[in-house]
């Protein structure tokens, strides 16, 4: 029988090396993930708006909320800032390719000829940005809340035996944590793909339990979508987070950035 695969995590989601501003950072060795996480309502963020580009301000501006659009402001204001570090780059010259899906990457002469591969997510005040270099990534996060409709949403969108496990949980902590931790799975491997929700989300089965250590996916034998994929949970609730990539991780860092 084959061994568990067991990640290497260093830091946590609330307690972790802080780096604030703009400073040079090594990217990461192959098969090592970098997560930063930031809470982008916290005291001493500055709205430079001057690295950002129009399309992002458009996009900003487009939110009916201003706390909305504040806080999609502050997390491409800090992913630029720590791709930047990465790249020894100033934030404002990064420039970004968009995918039919929408899934940004780098554009392919900022990376000095280096697979770099980022994606990022936000759930209220809490984003995260991961960074790989030899892998395609994908994270999700996502803040626990009232999910008074988490069986109805698990029917459409999970396998049939994770739609199961959350319609069993009777207590409502139990019912949020399987939901969740499921939906962030699920989305990360979505957000690896690159593909939205095109994806056939109840063809394969990620669960809804604690998993300590990288997993693969299983598949229904009709699922026609890529089958490479790892997935390792992160989450500490209130705060649940998975990230999927396409080949075995090694190694986890965790990093609270802050501005």
């Amino acid at each position: 029988m084959r061994r568990a695969l067991r990640l290497k995590t260093i830091g946590s989601i609330d307690k972790a090396e802080i780096i604030s501003g703009r400073r040079r950072v090594d990217l990461p060795e192959p098969g090592e993930i970098h997560v930063w996480v930031a809470a982008l309502d916290d005291a001493g963020w500055i709205d430079d708006l001057a690295f950002i580009d129009t399309d992002e301000k458009a996009r900003a501006e487009r939110f009916y909320f201003p706390v909305h659009a504040r806080r999609f402001r502050r997390g491409r204001i800090m992913r630029r800032i720590i791709l930047g570090n990465y790249l020894g780059m100033d934030p404002d010259k990064i420039r970004f390719e968009t995918a039919i899906h929408g899934r940004p990457s780098l554009e392919a002469n900022e990376t000095g000829g280096q697979a770099i591969d980022f994606n990022m997510s936000n759930s209220e005040e809490i984003v995260v940005l991961a960074v790989a270099t030899d892998r395609r990534i994908g994270v999700d996060v996502e803040l626990e809340k009232p999910m008074p409709d988490a069986d109805s949403i698990a029917r459409g969108s999970f396998h049939s035996r994770e739609a199961a496990n959350v319609a069993r949980a009777e207590a409502p902590g139990d019912k949020l944590e399987a939901f969740f931790r499921c939906w962030t799975r699920k989305e990360a491997v979505v957000k690896a793909h690159g593909s939205g929700l095109q994806m056939d989300l109840n063809g394969f089965f990620v669960g809804t339990g604690r998993r300590s250590a990288p997993f693969q996916p299983s598949y229904e034998p009709e699922y026609e979508g890529p089958r490479n994929w790892w997935v390792a949970d992160f989450s500490q609730a209130p705060v649940y987070a998975a990230f999927a990539m396409d080949g075995p991780p090694k190694a986890l860092t965790i990093r609270r950035w802050a501005p």
